[in-house]
């Protein structure tokens, strides 16, 4: 006897949206009643908690002016600087 779970059949590539984003933001996918597939929303509510003058990166919080510490960077994000934005 062969039992095929959800895990196994769902394909990520075919949601719809922005998946890995969410993902790397922490937030927590909200699902449809009978799919564990493909999420139709995400909360990402704890985001509200964050400091709205710092900068944050890969679980690191950094303040404006700082530099991001090359082991804690992505290689897209060498010689990267935390900075603020009035109005965001």
């Amino acid at each position: 006897m062969f039992r095929f779970t959800e895990e196994i059949a769902c394909d990520k590539t075919k949601c719809p949206g922005p998946l890995r984003y969410y993902e790397e933001l922490n937030c927590t996918p909200i699902y449809a009643a009978g799919d564990k597939c493909c999420p139709v929303a995400f909360d990402c509510s704890h985001l509200d908690n964050l400091s709205r003058d710092k900068c944050y990166v890969n679980g690191h919080e950094y303040n404006v002016g700082e530099l991001l510490k090359p082991e804690e960077s992505n290689r897209c994000d060498v010689a990267c600087r935390c900075m603020s934005f009035e109005n965001t």
